[in-house]
């Protein structure tokens, strides 16, 4: 299940490494030491969507801003939306809470068109840093999405599991993970799965730290979904 968490319209601008801002925001609505904090996520986390302002440097909104929260824990998404609207909570300077809606998406049986919503962040066995410009890293991000899908879930069906990686713009962005400045990929993936693994594959998200703003996915035909 997808949230998009809508923020009241604003001239205000953000940073373009806001995944600090959004993860904050989220554990303060879930509670001081919640059961989620420093564990591992079983859902996935947006950064704000917005277009960059190239003469400040910053996310610009011509509409509301807005950010997304992918799981399939129920109990999870039901405190976000209560917390919310209670209006405890300060998302940032200038920016507050006005609304919420479930984005709904489909997955096919066999095979899915996935695109990164946010850029996904991978690492080796070795706890080495790669990009789409390593080699191997589709071989890498294959074997780390069937390890993350079996230790979420030992039961689904992974015998046919694939995935492919469309090579668009061999794109990879500088960003941050925490104070660390990091390297994420853009990627287009096409995955065969049975439908239940897509679709756990897009409550919880590709590769690591997806809790902070990384890995979030969306089906490649819902473009419109989420951009104008």
């Amino acid at each position: 299940m997808r949230l998009k968490i809508k923020l009241k319209k604003t001239n205000k601008e953000l940073p373009i490494n806001n995944q600090h801002i959004v993860a904050g925001y989220v554990h303060n609505l879930l509670g001081r030491d919640n059961e989620y904090h420093n564990s591992v996520s079983n859902y996935c986390i947006s950064t704000v969507i917005g277009k960059l302002n190239k003469k400040t440097n910053s996310l610009m909104f011509s509409d509301n801003p807005c950010f997304y929260v992918t799981s399939e824990d129920a109990k999870f998404l039901n405190k976000i939306i209560t917390q919310a609207f209670s209006n405890k909570h300060k998302f940032y300077d200038g920016f507050e809470f006005e609304d919420f809606e479930f984005v709904h998406e489909l997955f096919n049986n066999k095979f899915n068109r996935f695109n990164t919503l946010t850029p996904v962040l991978l690492k080796d066995d070795n706890d080495k840093e790669v990009t789409i410009k390593d080699k191997g890293y589709n071989k890498i991000l294959v074997n780390n999405t069937i390890k993350k899908l079996s230790n979420y879930n030992p039961k689904l069906d992974l015998s046919k599991f694939d995935m492919d990686i469309k090579h668009i713009n061999k794109k990879y962005i500088p960003l941050k993970n925490g104070k660390a400045p990091c390297n994420a990929s853009v990627i287009m993936v096409d995955v065969k799965a049975n439908q239940e693994v897509a679709e756990t594959l897009y409550n919880i998200g590709l590769g690591k730290s997806t809790g902070y703003g990384f890995g979030t996915l969306y089906k490649n035909e819902n473009y419109k979904k989420y951009f104008k």
